[in-house]
């Protein structure tokens, strides 16, 4: 319930606030984080709980490869990025 609250917070605090430039396209960026962090990320602890015949007791390793996985895609992405002169990220 939480992120469907903060779909109303979020551009009513901003119109209150009187920053209205490109004021949808803030507000969509905004709760399209929120919907990622929310909805996506909530499903990764369903991996606690799958039953894989063999891996009795081992769902937490799961989880680690998901979040080791998830972490050096970004490390990898960010030095590639940087070795091959591309573009240059935002936080750069």
């Amino acid at each position: 319930m939480i992120p469907v609250l903060a779909f109303v917070y979020v551009p009513t605090r901003i119109a209150i606030a009187g920053d209205t430039a490109h004021f949808l396209e803030r507000a969509a960026k905004i709760q399209f984080g929120i919907m990622v962090c929310a909805y996506c990320l909530s499903h990764a602890p369903a991996l606690l709980l799958l039953k894989i015949p063999g891996y009795e007791g081992q769902n937490a390793r799961l989880l680690l490869y998901l979040v080791i996985v998830d972490q050096m895609s970004d490390v990898l992405q960010f030095v590639w990025a940087n070795c091959s002169g591309g573009t240059k990220s935002p936080g750069a």
